[in-house]
């Protein structure tokens, strides 16, 4: 399964961001964005208006599909902070961390043990 499936099969991990987040994914060669709506939409290539720009290895996408929708946000933040071999995720902040905050992902980040 790839994480876009996930994504689509699963919004709840996502609960918290406020209507309108927007997450650039890159994944090898493959560019996806999420936007927080009443529900989350899956779309192809990256947008110009993402809040974060999240990059991860194939291995650490094995693995965050692997795992249960509760237990997302931690594994993603241990792979952030401590990559396991070949699976790892870099996420670089696009716009001003006050902005940020207001849409929601400082709780996430909360959840995700990263902040």
């Amino acid at each position: 399964m790839r994480l876009e499936e996930y994504f689509s099969k699963h919004p709840e991990i996502f609960n918290g961001l406020e209507r309108g987040a927007v997450i650039n994914y890159t994944i090898g060669e493959r560019k996806f964005h999420i936007v927080v709506g009443d529900d989350i939409q899956v779309v192809e290539g990256v947008s110009r208006e993402a809040d974060l720009e999240v990059k991860l290895s194939e291995a650490a996408e094995r693995k965050l599909v692997e795992t249960p929708p509760e237990e997302y946000p931690k594994v993603f933040g241990e792979l952030f902070l401590s990559p396991e071999g070949d699976a790892w995720v870099e996420i670089e902040l696009v716009k001003p961390m006050e902005e940020l905050l207001s849409k929601g992902y400082g709780e996430w980040a909360k959840r995700a043990g990263v902040m």
